[in-house]
């Protein structure tokens, strides 16, 4: 029972594994970069700070802005760290 349930896991971890690999790649490609990512951080770049705001309106709608933009990006820079986990993991099954 034991032995079925860590080959299990360990099928699970190779299958997120791979998953999460094929996430890089794309992430790091040259297609999902320039279309994605640099006008995303161009964006970034571009956005309002508090104090050119005009009204509440615009304030809130740029700090939403920003607030998504940098979460996509914290989501993909943590992707190595997931490999990492899931790779000690697994040797350690």
């Amino acid at each position: 029972m034991v032995s079925n349930n860590r080959e299990y896991r360990k099928q699970e971890l190779e299958s997120e594994i791979s998953e999460l690999l094929e996430v890089k790649h794309l992430i790091e490609g040259d297609i999902f970069q320039k279309y994605f990512a640099l006008p995303l951080k161009k964006k970034i770049k571009e956005s309002k700070n508090a104090y050119s705001c005009q009204n509440m309106y615009e304030l809130k709608y740029n700090h939403g802005l920003y607030d998504g933009l940098s979460s996509f990006f914290s989501i993909t820079a943590e992707i190595d760290n997931r490999i990492k986990f899931r790779n000690h993991e697994l040797k350690h099954l």
